[in-house]
């Protein structure tokens, strides 16, 4: 009996270890996925890498009010030079470290492309953005305080302290500005074909020119799928006889927009692309902006986020 006992104690005990065990387990699953989609989440950019000299400008007054009005961790003036000049060296020098090393990341590839920028590149980028100013906050030392002997490892770490603090909050202030669209939820739609063409919209002939006034595009409106800047170019995405057709013009995307100014369900969409809503088929995204997948072709186009409301506006009247 004591045998038998101690068999189901036993058993009973291992059964609630491994129970424990696997719920603990899929706990942390859930939370590592969770996690993972946050830092994989599309993301906007920052204002200092998407212009870095408006947001190295920020960031320099930011941080010299921050340090004049606070005087945290005990700053003190340097040499025989006045408190306010010492501060404003220092925050020169950050903001010049800031301003080159935004300048070198955006010529990365990693960090090169708007569209493909996501939570986890973010806060990459104010990661390297702190280190570089904490380095440079070490070797300026050499130069503004007084002289004496550097070199060693606990002057290079109350350095790299001092600009970690002194830094962090100006520096991701500029990502928790845009922090609210990190919990947008996703938004998919698909658009229902129109039952029937407006024999109005097919009988349309659109006549476009170019700046120079030597080239001429006409085409049917319903064979208008949307057109794309490529800097001084234009291309157009036809539809012509069920087959999709390019055809490039010399001309610029708000001249072509005019052009396009009698035809209501031609919406620019982007700064770079002007889209026929009555060929849309779905879009996909948040508030950030959408994706938009188009009849008669397979690309993808997008419509920013300022765009968005009256994108949302036009298609109810026009699918």
């Amino acid at each position: 009996m004591r045998i038998l006992y101690f068999s189901h104690f036993f058993q009973n005990h291992f059964l609630n270890y491994f129970f424990f065990i696997s719920l603990h387990q899929d706990i942390s699953y859930k939370m590592t996925s969770k996690i993972n989609r946050i830092f994989e989440e599309k993301y906007p950019q920052n204002l200092l890498i998407k212009k870095p000299i408006i947001g190295t400008l920020v960031f320099l007054i930011c941080i010299f009010a921050f340090i004049i009005i606070y005087q945290p961790l005990h700053v003190r003036n340097a040499r025989s030079f006045s408190f306010h000049f010492t501060i404003l060296l220092y925050c020169l020098i950050f903001a010049s470290t800031i301003f080159i090393l935004t300048l070198i990341l955006k010529k990365l590839r990693f960090f090169a492309d708007y569209k493909t920028w996501t939570f986890s590149k973010e806060i990459l980028f104010d990661i390297l953005i702190l280190l570089g100013i904490s380095i440079s906050a070490y070797f300026a030392g050499f130069f503004i305080e007084a002289p004496a002997s550097r070199w060693n490892f606990p002057t290079f770490l109350d350095s790299v302290q001092r600009a970690l603090f002194l830094g962090f909050i100006p520096i991701f202030l500029f990502t928790l500005l845009n922090i609210r669209y990190l919990f947008s939820p996703s938004i998919f739609q698909n658009y229902t074909p129109p039952s029937n063409i407006n024999e109005e919209e097919t009988g349309s002939l659109i006549n476009i020119t170019s700046k120079a006034k030597k080239e001429e595009l006409c085409f049917y409106a319903n064979q208008f799928i949307y057109a794309e800047s490529h800097g001084n170019y234009i291309v157009f995405h036809l539809l012509v006889k069920d087959k999709p057709h390019k055809v490039i013009i010399r001309n610029s995307i708000s001249n072509i927009e005019q052009q396009f100014t009698k035809i209501p369900w031609f919406m620019r969409i982007h700064r770079a692309y002007i889209v026929n809503l009555k060929k849309v088929e779905s879009k996909n995204g948040n508030t950030l902006g959408y994706r938009l997948k188009l009849a008669g072709n397979s690309d993808t186009v997008p419509v920013s986020r300022q765009n968005t409301s009256r994108f949302d506006q036009l298609i109810k009247l026009y699918r």
